[in-house]
């Protein structure tokens, strides 16, 4: 028997023991890890298949359900919402056309039509089929194939749910092999509408990970290349989209346990229909969306507690080694982390990174959770999480899992107050079996503190193998190799190729590694042991860009509250913009209007494919009116100032100049006689706070005043 399916074994014994718990599980032959076994729908070749039967859900309002879910999902959870659900009971017995074509093969489709829908996920209530059917799901122009679907797919759950298929069309086929008399059972039991397009998810706040998130393969990710493996995404029930993370146990046997937040997994029914996407990533940074092929469906849930807001699940079937993944180590002490990190799906989206330099506090969520039961991360340094990060693990500084997050205000623009539940209180705080850590991480009871994470198949036969974490960077960026090796290794030697810094390194890594220029590289690695010895290698074409870096840059002028940011970057290709008050815009040139006086700082960040930087300036903001533009013949710069500030009369004017500065309440501060003639007059600025000022030049009948910030 297959170790995972004998997992659940073990388990259901404990939770069928407890008094009013349900857990609707079946058990069937053990099944293999991937989802689906590829295959092509017999519409694509045969052509005698009859028309399909079309069922149709009936039409709603998009914008009112979201402000319907918006106002259910409150609290500041991060659970993205993404699809509604329509329930169904679709039965080959009842719907649907069969056909038997000429080799006795019997196929039967329906079609199922849900207009608006950017794509379509279906869950199957009853997916128990004999061996010889086959099932596929694909969209009306079939660019969009899920399946094949077999006795393999035999779930635990006696359900399935599958990854969306684009498109608001999708039909359902089965293939029966002559000579099968009995399919089995399959029953469609719910179609969901995604409303916000997953794969091309817009900018809103129940939309696509704004810019300001940063990719896990760009630089702040460099030393994040093997935690990364460990972290999931989530869609629950074919409707909402979380993230999670796989955690090891102190037996080191490769149970494939992930924990999320209760409130994106609650009960069985949610853990039984969900599927997880491994290794969604992009393939370098700002590269755009990565692949969601490497899924699993299904899992069962062994231990959950609300007010803390966690939930471990066992996963049907362990990650296969082509998912590479990694089970995260922990730290249950309860010690403050120096400094965080958090690696997620926000909005559904390729994973993303946020690092916090600063230690996290203790805090609670809210009414109703656990007092001093979270850590709170008062502001991300970098990035930020949204929607969709919703139980995403925080790293400490030194990589083990400290809490899994349930929510809070942080998003772009204002990347403050995020909340993560205690990994440390979650372990043992509840007394219950299926409401702690302990039993399930801690089998051994071995009393460990700290647990380091693992590769589940390090005990497999030798073999080298390894990842890069991208194959285009920024000149001067570095790219990470990653050691996913098998079998008791006692050393390592890796040569990185032509063009390396360094060339060469004899540890396991991960190895941060610069390049001098593009081109096809071939990087190698050699294990050995008291065995002998494997050797893998990769051919890769490397691109550096050294040319067209993104610069940024950016001046603004003010009306008062309004001010117009006026881009002066160079070679950028995406902007984003932040103004400190909470709003951010991806225009070129964008208009802010601030809501109150003060001192706001704006951040012009521009990318241009794996590259980009910023550019940062404080604005000064006052309702100060009436100011009046100089004489053309005059000039006064730099505005703002920091140390100086020069006018500039072009010796045009015939008389006497005074010049006073002035503070916005009027109160002078500087005066100073400029005979006629003198061209360039300079004042100290520098020995003044920063604020907003008034410029007062007269000379003769003529008076004029210019607004002056002055910054540092």
């Amino acid at each position: 028997m297959k170790e995972s399916n004998k997992y659940f074994r073990q388990y259901l014994q404990a939770w069928f023991a407890l008094p009013g718990m349900l857990l609707f599980l079946f058990f069937t032959p053990p099944s293999f890890a991937q989802l689906s076994y590829g295959g092509r729908p017999a519409s694509l070749t045969a052509k005698s298949i009859r028309e399909i039967p079309v069922i149709r859900m009936p039409v709603f309002d998009v914008r009112t359900y979201i402000r319907e879910q918006e106002d259910l999902n409150g609290r500041d959870f991060k659970k993205l919402v993404f699809a509604r659900s329509f329930e169904l009971m679709v039965d080959p017995s009842s719907d649907g056309a069969w056909t038997e074509l000429q080799n006795g093969t019997r196929v039967w489709r329906v079609a199922l039509q849900s207009r608006g829908a950017f794509s379509i996920n279906l869950i199957f209530s009853r997916f128990r089929i004999e061996p010889g059917v086959t099932v596929f799901v694909y969209n009306s122009g079939q660019s969009d194939i899920r399946g094949a679907f077999d006795s393999r797919n035999n779930r635990n759950s006696a359900s399935l749910a599958l990854s969306p298929v684009r498109g608001d069309k999708v039909i359902v086929e089965m293939q029966v092999e002559a000579g099968v008399a009995d399919y089995g059972e399959l029953v469609i039991g719910r179609l969901n509408h995604d409303f916000i397009d997953i794969f091309n998810p817009k900018q809103t706040k129940s939309g696509a990970a704004r810019e300001c998130n940063i990719d896990i393969n760009c630089p702040p990710g460099d030393a994040w290349q093997t935690q990364k493996n460990a972290v999931v995404r989530l869609t629950i029930n074919g409707t909402s989209l979380c993230t999670g993370v796989l955690v090891n146990n102190t037996s080191n046997d490769g149970k494939p346990y992930l924990l999320t937040a209760n409130h994106c997994i609650g009960d069985s029914a949610d853990a039984a229909n969900s599927v997880f996407i491994f290794g969604y990533e992009s393939p370098f940074c700002n590269g755009g969306n990565g692949s969601v092929m490497s899924s699993l469906s299904g899992s069962a849930v062994v231990a959950a507690q609300r007010n803390l807001d966690f939930t471990l699940v066992l996963l049907e079937d362990m990650p296969p080694l082509a998912y590479r993944p990694w089970y995260a180590g922990w730290d249950r002490t309860g010690v403050t982390p120096d400094n965080t990190v958090s690696v997620h799906h926000p909005s559904g989206s390729v994973k993303k990174i946020s690092l916090d330099y600063d230690q996290p506090v203790t805090g609670t969520f809210g009414a109703g959770f656990t007092q001093d039961g979270h850590w709170l991360v008062k502001q991300w340094d970098i990035g930020t999480t949204e929607y969709g990060s919703s139980g995403s693990p925080l790293f400490s500084q030194d990589g083990f899992l400290k809490g899994t997050l349930t929510g809070g205000r942080a998003r772009c623009g204002f990347a403050v107050d995020d909340y993560f539940s205690k990994f440390s209180l979650a372990w043992d705080l509840f007394g219950s079996v299926t409401t702690q850590l302990k039993p399930w991480l801690d089998p051994l009871d071995t009393a460990e503190e700290k647990l380091d994470g693992l590769n589940p198949y390090r005990d497999n036969e030798l073999a080298a193998d390894f990842t890069i974490s991208t194959k285009e960077i920024c000149l001067g960026d570095k790219v990470v190799f990653s050691d996913f090796s098998t079998g008791d290794i006692d050393s390592w030697y890796w040569d990185f190729g032509e063009g390396a810094d360094p060339p060469d390194a004899v540890s396991r890594g991960p190895h941060m590694v610069k390049y001098s220029g593009s081109g096809e590289r071939i990087a190698s690695l050699t294990v050995e042991n008291h065995a002998g010895s494997a050797f893998a290698e990769l051919e890769f074409d490397l691109a550096v860009k050294s040319e067209d870096l993104p610069v940024a840059g950016f001046s603004y002028e003010e009306d008062m509250f309004s001010v117009q940011f006026i881009d002066m970057s160079q070679n950028a290709v995406s902007y984003y913009w932040e103004f400190s008050d909470s709003r951010i815009s991806t225009l070129i040139n964008p208009v802010n209007t601030y809501s109150s006086e003060g001192e706001f700082t704006a951040r012009q960040l521009v990318r241009n494919r794996a590259c980009s930087d910023t550019s940062v300036q404080a604005i000064i903001v006052t309702s100060l009116a009436g100011a009046s533009e100089p004489q053309k013949e005059i000039r006064v710069y730099p505005v703002p100032a920091m140390n100086f500030l020069t006018i500039d009369t072009g010796g045009s004017l015939q008389q006497d100049l005074v010049i006073e500065l002035l503070s916005v309440s009027g109160q002078r501060l500087f005066r100073k006689e400029i005979p006629a003639g003198q061209s360039l007059i300079t004042l100290d600025t520098g020995r003044y706070p920063p604020g907003a000022y008034i410029l007062n030049i007269s000379s003769g009948n003529d008076q004029f005043n210019l607004k002056i910030p002055i910054i540092k």
